[in-house]
């Protein structure tokens, strides 16, 4: 079916009498549960929150800065969000709850979407704020009621009447040199498990959020300066959870750190650092049971993590083709440096692909460029043929070891079976050898390339001495005997009885039955 096309006069176009009842309230009941895939991301929103108020009034107030600490107390059935911010006044905490209008900005705020306040509703049935801006004389209370707009939503046509509805304000005295933004989550039931143990909620600020490492990792004090060097440390906040602080997961045994810079046409995009494992392989952790909070390289974005929680892959995904599991060797992080035009998705989960993304992409894996990351994707490559080919040359001691040959088995059938699994084990050697060569071969070192070649020998003895007792086995040890006849027979059957015996020389008992059969024949039976 073809729709003719109308004729179009651009000048008489008009506008829209558009009214509140255009903002529906379906939006507002889903705008916190169906914002993220993880109900946890509400907890990385509302420091956010509190990442931005900080640095805001160390900015405004350099000569008198706060501290970087917040805190947070997460039992019974609440979740408290605490720092010494700038703190809001009535105009922030109306900007704070309109439907994607933000004052923030990029270059300098991890949150700038404006609408993180409404992800508590993901776990909470309400929110309170305190807060209060210094020099103010008044601080501010202020509460939505999640489970109002989430019960009632329906009877409602105008979202912006629900959301007055849901909301209430006081103010009330306070010392005009306080300052500080305290959000009160009142968690629902589904989610009150989270508020028993702690540990859940630990786990995910110590990947997503930025904290910084122990003391105990040793290489926290290089790390340091390369934040100090790219202004990265504004970044790095003390956040404690019911009153410990929480820490970077970090892993053992692994090289000092390395740093890259990404260059495009002369702009710095990002920077990046990583750690190569001592041993060749995957990185371990402290301890075996926290290696999966591992994240290996990252990308971080104002230092928050730009990945799903519950994979640690996508920087791998992005920039190492198609093995994302060769970065386990690897334990750093990508620091996007151009905070304006390259920035996360809504869920913070990957990168919207812009124009600069993309030329971040191209810069960081640029084979001409020294600070190219597939340098690291080849290494890996390399170690993971590497390893390969010393599993194999390991089995052949496992295989060699079980051909004892004071016990190997006297039937054909079954060293013909030990004889095609030296042989298989042979081929997986030179397979692996094969598509070593070169490079990752040449990175073996000598006593491993010994080994290599000492295995291969090893299975080629083994392999000739299963032949001899195959051949040993197909003999038939019986004895040939004489055969009688007359001595006329005894002529005419000479020749016959040469040949027999050149061709059944390893058969004796075919060998006799033909000789009964013949002496059967001549005797007349």
């Amino acid at each position: 079916m073809v729709v003719k096309k109308l004729s179009v006069r651009e000048e008489e176009f008009k506008k829209f009498n558009i009214t509140e009842e255009q903002f529906g309230p379906v939006m507002l009941s889903r705008l916190g549960k169906g914002l993220y895939k993880n109900s946890l991301h509400c907890v990385r929103e509302y420091i956010q929150n509190a990442v931005d108020g900080i640095n805001k009034f160390n900015r405004e107030f350099p000569d008198d800065p706060t501290d970087k600490i917040i805190r947070i107390q997460a039992e019974g059935d609440t979740i408290i969000f605490h720092d010494n911010g700038i703190g809001m006044n009535k105009e922030d905490i109306l900007t704070a709850i309109s439907f994607g209008v933000s004052l923030k900005e990029r270059i300098y705020d991890a949150g700038f979407l404006g609408i993180g306040i409404f992800s508590g509703a993901a776990i909470a049935d309400r929110l309170r704020i305190y807060t209060t801006k210094k020099d103010e004389v008044k601080a501010l209370v202020f509460e939505i009621d999640f489970k109002y707009i989430d019960k009632n939503y329906k009877e409602y046509t105008s979202g912006l009447k629900l959301l007055r509805d849901a909301t209430q304000f006081q103010e009330v005295d306070e010392d005009e040199n306080k300052h500080y933004c305290e959000a009160t989550l009142y968690v629902n039931k589904e989610y009150r498990s989270l508020l028993k143990n702690d540990a859940e909620i630990r786990r995910y600020i110590s990947n997503v959020c930025p904290v910084d490492f122990p003391d105990e990792f040793e290489y926290k004090p290089i790390i340091t300066d390369f934040y100090k060097k790219y202004e990265i440390e504004d970044q790095i906040f003390d956040i404690r959870l019911n009153k410990i602080p929480v820490y970077r997961p970090f892993p053992t045994k692994v090289k000092e750190p390395e740093f890259k810079e990404v260059i495009h046409k002369g702009k710095r995009l990002a920077v990046y650092w990583y750690c190569e494992n001592k041993k060749k392989g995957v990185i371990e952790g402290k301890e075996k049971k926290n290696e999966d909070d591992i994240r290996y390289i990252t990308y971080r974005w104002r230092n928050f993590l730009i990945d799903d929680p519950d994979r640690r892959d996508y920087a791998a995904r992005e920039l190492f083709r198609g093995r994302p599991e060769l970065m386990k060797n690897y334990f750093g992080d990508i620091h996007i440096l151009d905070l304006e035009d390259i920035e996360p998705d809504l869920e913070r989960t990957g990168v919207r692909h812009t124009d600069t993304y993309k030329q971040f992409k191209g810069s960081i894996r640029d084979r001409k460029n020294p600070n190219n990351i597939l340098l690291l994707y080849d290494q890996a490559h390399d170690v993971s043929k590497q390893k390969t080919l010393m599993k194999e040359v390991e089995k052949v001691e496992e295989i060699c070891n079980k051909i004892n040959e004071r016990k190997l088995p006297t039937k054909t059938e079954e060293l013909y079976k030990k004889k095609f699994e030296i042989e298989e084990q042979k081929k997986n050697i030179m397979k692996r050898k094969r598509e070593s060569r070169g490079r990752a071969y040449d990175k073996l070192s000598t006593p491993e390339k010994q080994k290599v070649e000492k295995s291969i020998k090893k299975l080629e003895k083994k392999e000739k001495k299963i032949e001899k007792h195959i051949v040993e086995s197909q003999k038939d040890r019986t004895k040939p005997k004489e055969p009688r006849f007359d001595s006329k027979i005894e002529i005419k059957i000479e020749q016959v009885l040469r040949i027999l015996k050149r061709h059944l020389k390893n058969h004796a008992t075919l060998y006799n039955a033909i000789i009964k059969d013949l002496e059967a024949l001549v005797k007349g039976k």
